[in-house]
């Protein structure tokens, strides 16, 4: 690792090494990184006040070209262990906001941004699957194959206040004796218009990549 060419933030160095220069923190780098030095040895030549699993964490983080997407800060990045080269992967993170590249960054900027999204699904999926956009099919044109499978799913997943059927994945009862079976109920009963997705099913019964969102679904999630 070429130490002269990384840009350390000196001022983010750990309290073991504050009581050394920057030139000597740039020898001691240059030593536990392109040297066979051994670590117990560099804490002794340095006279370091720490443990050797403490050394590393000490270390200034650098300066990273990638530009944090909130406050436009550079992002930082910490200095891997040399045992473990390939971590250069302690993901970037913001010295200003503390955000983290990383896919479940929990910084306040990410939570709001994901608090944000959540809502606008659940408004177009309550658009989407409004009731008032149904019309009710009336009992008397129910087949009594409609009657059967409708009777069979209520009974295995019927709400109990009796105002919805919950997802088939937390069904109490048995709806039928084989998955197949059971997907076959729920597509016929949908097909047929006897039930309809509704709008209070959970955002995750909603594949977020689908180009078609929110009238993909998954069948055994949604209410």
């Amino acid at each position: 690792m070429n130490i002269e060419n990384i840009e350390l933030r000196w001022n983010l160095i750990g309290n073991g090494l504050k009581e050394l220069n920057r030139s000597e923190i740039l020898n001691l780098l240059n030593d536990y990184y392109n040297t066979d030095k051994k670590l117990k040895g560099i804490i002794k030549e340095y006279q370091l006040n720490l443990k050797p699993t403490q050394v590393v964490k000490a270390f200034p983080p650098f300066m990273t070209e990638l530009k944090c997407p909130y406050d436009g800060a550079r992002m930082l990045q910490k200095l891997p262990s040399r045992t473990f080269p390939e971590i250069m992967t302690r993901k970037e993170y913001c010295p200003k906001c503390g955000h983290k590249n990383m896919e479940m960054c929990r910084c306040d900027n990410c939570i709001e941004e994901e608090k944000s999204k959540r809502k606008k699904c659940r408004e177009l999926i309550e658009r989407t699957y409004s009731q008032e956009n149904h019309e009710k099919i009336l009992l008397s044109l129910l087949s009594l194959k409609d009657r059967l499978y409708l009777s069979a799913l209520l009974s295995a997943t019927l709400s109990e206040d009796a105002k919805e059927i919950k997802p088939i994945k937390l069904k109490e009862n048995k709806l039928a004796p084989t998955k197949e079976m059971e997907k076959d109920i729920l597509n016929y009963l949908i097909d047929r218009q006897i039930i309809k997705v509704a709008p209070d099913s959970p955002l995750e019964a909603f594949p977020e990549d689908s180009p078609n969102y929110p009238n993909t679904y998954y069948i055994y999630k949604v209410n």
